[in-house]
């Protein structure tokens, strides 16, 4: 993958995947060539940790778990993932809290060709569209999951959207801890001021990416639109939410 003009553009595919002490898997090198792939096994063989490394390498998170640990194989202490492609590296590893290596130190790490990198800046490089069984829920579950589901979307066609969802959500994560110390009365209501900046930017940031047409050609003639049923808009705008996520 590569990134122009601030919209991340698909170039190259993932050509080898290996694991470390992930999931099922003491260790995995797996090599991929052109063209589409299918993995296929008996239940519980290890298919779906397959994709999760994956989901993994191009968002720095699971698709099916918000805990790191669950990751990381029982009895170890640290998990690693590493992808490769194009001549470029993605590794993402991964420690186990109050283990040996947590007290030596050791913390989830996230490098791109050798280089300390943010979760956001790995969609710069891998894009995955991951449609997993219970994504099921995206239509019958709550408008949160719908929502989380878009601005994933939209944070792998920008990087510059990763980046101010992950600005907004720790702006407001400290904002919100500071109104607990201003109610306790060990903290000045001036303090906010430093937070309002970032909090106010950056969900500009996102308002308005969320507004922003798709990269790809639109399939409607030159100067049409598509219809819209009588009296509807062409979309609620609305403010982000205490969860950054984009309009339902």
């Amino acid at each position: 993958m590569t990134s122009q003009g601030g919209v991340a553009a698909a170039g190259r595919t993932l050509a080898v995947l290996r694991l470390e002490s992930f999931r099922g898997y003491a260790r995995l090198d797996a090599s991929f060539g052109p063209g589409p792939q299918l993995v296929w096994g008996q239940n519980a063989a290890g298919k779906t940790s397959l994709l999760e490394a994956m989901a993994l390498l191009a968002w720095g998170h699971s698709h099916r778990s918000t805990s790191d640990p669950e990751l990381i194989r029982w009895g170890d202490d640290v998990a690693r993932v590493e992808g490769s492609f194009g001549g470029e590296l993605l590794e993402v590893a991964l420690v186990r809290p109050a283990s040996s290596a947590a007290a030596a130190g050791g913390r989830k790490r996230i490098r791109i060709n050798g280089v300390p990198r943010r979760s956001a800046a790995l969609g710069e490089h891998l894009r995955v569209v991951l449609f997993a069984p219970e994504d099921m829920l995206l239509i019958v579950g709550s408008p949160t999951l719908r929502r989380a589901t878009l601005d994933r979307l939209a944070a792998g066609l920008w990087p510059a959207y990763a980046d101010a969802l992950a600005t907004y959500g720790r702006a407001l994560q400290q904002r919100n801890s500071l109104l607990r110390l201003i109610r306790e009365e060990t903290a000045g209501r001036d303090e906010l001021r430093l937070w309002d900046e970032p909090f106010l930017s950056s969900g500009a940031e996102i308002v308005a990416g969320r507004h922003r047409p798709p990269p790809w050609p639109s399939s409607s003639p030159a100067g049409s639109s598509p219809a819209l049923p009588p009296g509807a808009s062409s979309g609620p705008r609305s403010w982000p939410s205490s969860s950054p996520s984009w309009t339902s």
